[in-house]
């Protein structure tokens, strides 16, 4: 619904009677992972018992400066923050040693860090759906996402929305 209005508001000769909302979703078995897997993914990235996730590129409209601020803000030693994802030649400093950037990983090993981690951190400042949120929810981790837009409306009421310009 969000993409649909921002649609309306660029374009608003487009007759909306023309076209149709098709909703995203992952597959029913994303969450079916074994306590092998997890073992050995927590084994091969060195994972800590205890941490915040992020996944995504590594980009601007993802917001990932504000998520590193914001995380390091805390000043608490009990979580680190794991970010997934391409980084892009874009300038973004994560050289800070309660923070861990893992790059790409592939499908099962992404299950188990969604698994593994304490909550999801989406803070997005432009998605078209948010998949990675309903990705997190599979596994029952609380979901921190922006309050306005798609991440929004894939969220409802079962994630914790911020203002993703407020540090």
């Amino acid at each position: 619904e969000a993409v649909k209005q921002e649609i309306e508001g660029l374009c608003p000769k487009i007759d909306s009677k023309k076209y149709q909302i098709v909703y995203a979703a992952i597959e029913s078995d994303f969450a079916n992972i074994n306590s092998d897997q997890i073992s050995a993914t927590k084994l091969k990235y060195n994972l800590p018992d205890n941490f915040f996730l992020f996944v995504g590129q590594l980009r601007e409209h993802k917001n990932i400066d504000r998520t590193i601020q914001a995380f390091n803000s805390l000043n608490q030693d009990s979580h680190k923050l794991i970010l997934i994802g391409n980084m892009y030649n874009n300038g973004i400093r994560i050289n800070y040693p309660n923070i861990q950037h893992l790059g790409m990983v592939d499908d099962t090993e992404l299950k188990c860090c969604y698994a593994l981690s304490s909550c999801f951190l989406f803070p997005s400042l432009l998605e078209g759906f948010g998949l990675p949120i309903l990705e997190a929810m599979s596994f029952g981790i609380p979901v921190i996402t922006s309050n306005f837009g798609s991440t929004k409306e894939v969220a409802g009421n079962a994630g914790i929305l911020v203002d993703p310009y407020s540090v």
